[in-house]
């Protein structure tokens, strides 16, 4: 089987039905009321970690 080329543009606001636009910028919201709070080091450095599960389907 010959190997096709993808040439897709995928939208990130539409991704999973938006919900990973929506869960992103909730984590961005957290990280940053952290920076804000006084009771953090406000240098430390903040992480978000994003995992992405793709499953074909059969044609």
């Amino acid at each position: 089987m010959k190997k096709q080329k993808v040439q897709a543009k995928i939208n990130l606001e539409a991704l999973a039905g938006g919900a990973f636009a929506e869960k992103l910028n909730e984590a961005l919201m957290q990280v940053a009321e952290n920076i804000q709070n006084p009771n953090t080091e406000a240098t430390t450095k903040r992480q978000i970690t994003v995992n992405i599960k793709a499953t074909p389907h059969k044609c």
